[in-house]
């Protein structure tokens, strides 16, 4: 539900002509950290972000990635995992269009032309998909939402990404309503 909550944030800093600039969506959200440093609380925002989880954090870091590890050394071919493995690989095999959202997402953030990582790279997917921050998860909602990387998404991306999110998240009344 948080990642309901997060794209309703988004729609209301939405402009005239229905696109939000991640600049515009920064400085909020910079300003929000802010106020909530000083008085003490969290914002609205930072609580609905903490719920844009991408992947369990029962374990510690290290474990968690010495198991995608792992799972790379099993699926990867020659030291390449293909796109079509990186869910298996990170754990998300219950949410695979949700994991080749993300595997997009910082593939673009990072101008990966090809459809398959190294080790290094999926180290660094890994890096910033378990980075609870709220601006690296900002970071990575907006990259999943702005598919042309034009740094401002559409009324139509950010239905797009609310209705693969309640599909991921088994939200059948919020997926017919988007």
């Amino acid at each position: 539900m948080g990642r309901l909550v997060v794209l309703l944030l988004l729609l209301v800093l939405t402009t005239k002509n229905g696109e939000v600039s991640s600049a515009k969506a920064a400085t909020t959200s910079a300003k929000a950290s802010q106020r909530a440093q000083l008085y003490g609380i969290q914002s609205g925002a930072e609580k609905a972000l903490r719920g844009l989880r991408f992947i369990s954090t029962k374990t510690n870091g290290v474990d968690a990635w010495n198991e995608v590890q792992s799972c790379f050394d099993k699926l990867a071919k020659y030291g390449f995992l293909d796109r079509s493995d990186f869910a298996l690989c990170i754990g998300m095999k219950d949410s695979k269009g949700f994991a080749l959202e993300v595997f997009d997402a910082l593939s673009r953030r990072r101008r990966l032309k090809r459809d398959k990582i190294s080790r290094d790279e999926l180290h660094e997917f890994w890096s910033q998909i378990a980075d609870e921050s709220f601006d690296s998860r900002l970071q990575v909602f907006f990259d999943m939402v702005d598919k042309n990387y034009d740094g401002r998404i559409t009324e139509e991306e950010v239905k797009e990404i609310i209705m693969l999110s309640a599909s991921a998240n088994k939200l059948s009344r919020v997926n017919e309503q988007a």
